[in-house]
């Protein structure tokens, strides 16, 4: 994380050793709490924080570093079916979506029905 983050990395969760040499609490917690997850759920989640990184430089706009939940979310996304970016995630397309057709037969009915008023009142019958 320290090579996406650089030292903003070190400066939220510290370093990963503690001056007499021993494993910092929170490298221990992360190791914990991210220890389920699989190689590729982590690499999938290593990825997905550069692009984000990459992404808010590009915009310039900062980029926070992640907390374990976070993380550990970002790594299971990436391996569901759906990716990272999932079915929760993306733009709804209305041209895909189921349509009522009592709803639309009715509308088409109330059409024709408000088309013969304006060709009534045009005396185009």
């Amino acid at each position: 994380m320290s090579g996406i983050y650089l030292g903003l990395w070190t400066f939220t969760y510290g370093d990963m050793k503690k001056e007499d040499g021993t494993l910092s609490d929170n490298f221990l917690e992360w190791s914990e709490k991210t220890k389920h997850l699989k190689d590729e759920q982590l690499k999938a989640g290593f990825e997905e924080i550069n692009n984000r990184a990459k992404k808010a430089a590009a915009d310039g706009k900062e980029f926070y570093v992640v907390s374990i939940i976070q993380f550990i979310g970002i790594c299971e996304a990436g391996s569901s079916p759906n990716g990272i970016n999932g079915a929760a995630y993306k733009v709804f397309k209305s041209n895909k979506a189921l349509v009522d057709k009592t709803k639309l037969e009715a509308r088409k009915v109330e059409s024709k029905k408000q088309m013969g008023s304006i060709k009534n009142l045009m005396g185009m019958k």
